[in-house]
């Protein structure tokens, strides 16, 4: 692995470790904001329930999670994209 790298490096120097980046580093932020949304009002939505904190947890996190995937998903499409 250590080899490929370094002939990496030597045919196309350090923006041959960078192809792709972008996608990700411009999507981080979104993707984390959604993310707390999504936990945010599922902990809201959970909190009328009477049911044990595990599961008003587990289902906030659900819900978040839900959220993270509308939002990540194209980013990483275009990340992959980006590689080849």
């Amino acid at each position: 692995m250590v080899q490929t790298a370094l002939m990496m490096y030597e045919r196309e120097g350090v923006a041959c470790f960078m192809r792709g980046l972008n996608a990700p580093v411009v999507g981080a932020a979104p993707i984390h904001a959604f993310t707390f949304l999504g936990r945010n009002y599922g902990n809201t939505w959970t909190q009328s329930l009477e049911i044990s904190n595990f599961w008003k947890v587990y289902i906030a996190g659900c819900i978040g999670g839900v959220f993270h995937t509308m939002v990540a998903a194209p980013f990483e499409v275009l990340k992959c994209r980006a590689q080849v």
